[in-house]
């Protein structure tokens, strides 16, 4: 974990954002960790939507979304 302290990032903290082990709370389902780590990966070829929106639609997190019906503003 890291801690900024000033309005402009020194080379350190840079350091630390791209370096730092990332830690999630309880309040996080367990799916959310695994969403954002790989729609945030730095290699566009292995991020999470390199084959489109429909790996995002699919992901376990969204699972309860019911992409028809919100497609057609369905849901309540």
């Amino acid at each position: 974990m890291f801690l900024v302290t000033d309005s402009i990032p020194s080379c350190a903290t840079l350091a630390q954002i791209v370096t730092a082990e990332l830690s999630f709370t309880p309040a996080f389902s367990p799916t959310a960790p695994h969403l954002l780590l790989h729609s945030l990966t730095y290699s566009p070829a292995r991020r999470l939507v390199i084959r489109g929106v429909r790996d995002i639609q699919q992901h376990a997190f969204f699972a309860s979304i019911h992409w028809g019906k919100l497609e057609r503003r369905e849901c309540t």
